[in-house]
């Protein structure tokens, strides 16, 4: 009795271990789009504070600003459009990271949910 019990311990420890290092390796797809976007975080922080000063000089609403609120829009088109392709493949990441992480993490939670049948056959009714 204690051997079996000892045994369905062991695997069901085992289990629980191979289920952790699995839903930890389910956190690596994430984690990439985290560090790209804080790469990205700089540059759209810049465009924030452009679009905020045109909103100011517009508030003013005087024509010594129109040519400063026109020259802003054109800095922000730039930015917008240096900006275009990596905002794209940090969308098309996020969606690839989300697929990826779930796919690991509910692959680890049906090979738990396969493996505790066969854990409890072992213990006696």
């Amino acid at each position: 009795m204690t051997d079996r019990l000892a045994y369905l311990n062991f695997v069901q420890g085992s289990l629980a271990s191979s289920l952790a290092a699995k839903l930890e390796s389910a956190r690596a797809p994430l984690k990439a789009l985290r560090d790209a976007e804080t790469g990205l975080q700089p540059r759209r922080n810049i465009r924030a504070g452009i679009q905020t000063q045109i909103g100011r000089f517009e508030h003013e609403s005087q024509k010594a600003n129109d040519r400063r609120v026109a020259d802003l829009r054109e800095q922000l088109r730039k930015a917008e459009l240096e900006d275009q392709q990596q905002e794209r493949e940090i969308e098309l990441l996020k969606r690839k990271a989300i697929r990826e992480s779930e796919q690991i993490k509910w692959d680890a939670i049906r090979e738990v949910g396969y493996c505790l049948p066969i854990i409890y056959r072992i213990w006696p009714n």
